[in-house]
């Protein structure tokens, strides 16, 4: 429900689905963790504005991050 808050205020934004340029098969590297992409990540303003504010312990998914990484 806070996320949905700030979409409304504007504080943080939706990709249009028919934007988004999907990934099919998310790759599985090692040493390309969710967490450590997280990590980088979850400082840069751009990226940000499209997720919600995780604590220190929860992760986005992995497709939901390289998806919104790959359109952006």
């Amino acid at each position: 429900m806070e996320f949905a808050r700030k979409i409304l205020s504007g504080e943080k934004k939706l990709l249009d689905l028919d934007k988004v340029n999907w990934i099919q098969d998310i790759p599985q590297i090692t040493g390309l963790s969710t967490q450590r992409m997280w990590n980088e990540l979850r400082n840069d303003k751009t990226v940000r504005v499209y997720f919600p504010n995780y604590s220190k312990t929860r992760l986005p998914s992995k497709s939901y991050l390289m998806n919104v990484i790959n359109t952006l």
